[in-house]
């Protein structure tokens, strides 16, 4: 949204906040409220997520009421998302030394993902590196894991450019313990930062 948009998008703890509670009638968490402008009764406001990016839901359902067309930017990724039809393709690349994160899509934590992610972008700089996350959902990629002895979802691959592999144990939340072990395997020196060490 921009400031021309006139829509204030504000949070409440009712914990904090009985009164509010109380006064706009909040029995479950979480509720949105839309307030049309110069009014303090809420109109009903139904947030139903179907399909896509929840945000665009939440943009589309504002812009239904005040006119404002917004979409949320694409998502850019350094980590690649791939299947069991491409897996191997991907994971044995001999140009490339691949980090691959197999993972269930039920109980995918954010902590992981965006530890993922920001070691994906440290290597992304080496030229050489891939990393892939290959989500387990059907017997066809539970087959990869078995394949791989990863018993355990999550489970990290590492294979080398020669397609050797080793399995890798995390933890998996803090990007420190990723970027520490490709460094041992590719003999760089990047901190969590992003910086090289000197």
């Amino acid at each position: 949204l921009e400031p021309e948009d006139d829509i204030i998008l504000a949070r409440c703890d009712t914990e904090n906040a009985p009164k509010a509670k109380r006064r706009y009638g909040i029995d479950g968490h979480p509720v949105f409220k839309w307030f049309a402008q110069g009014t303090t009764e809420p109109d009903k406001f139904y947030f139903v997520h179907y399909t896509g990016r929840m945000g665009n839901t939440l943009l589309k359902m504002l812009g239904e009421r005040t006119g404002v067309s917004r979409d949320l930017p694409p998502i850019t990724s350094e980590v690649v998302k791939v299947t069991a039809e491409n897996f191997e393709e991907k994971a044995m690349d001999k140009a490339k030394h691949v980090l691959a994160y197999l993972y269930s899509p039920w109980n995918e934590q954010k902590p992981v993902q965006e530890a993922l992610e920001k070691t994906a972008k440290i290597f992304a700089a080496e030229g050489d590196v891939l990393v892939i996350k290959l989500p387990i959902e059907r017997v066809y990629e539970r087959d990869i894991a078995d394949r791989f002895k990863v018993k355990d979802y999550p489970g990290v691959v590492y294979f080398d450019k020669k397609n050797e592999h080793e399995l890798w144990g995390g933890p998996y939340d803090d990007a420190a313990h990723w970027v520490r072990f490709l460094n041992k395997k590719l003999g760089t020196a990047y901190e969590a930062t992003g910086k090289l060490k000197v």
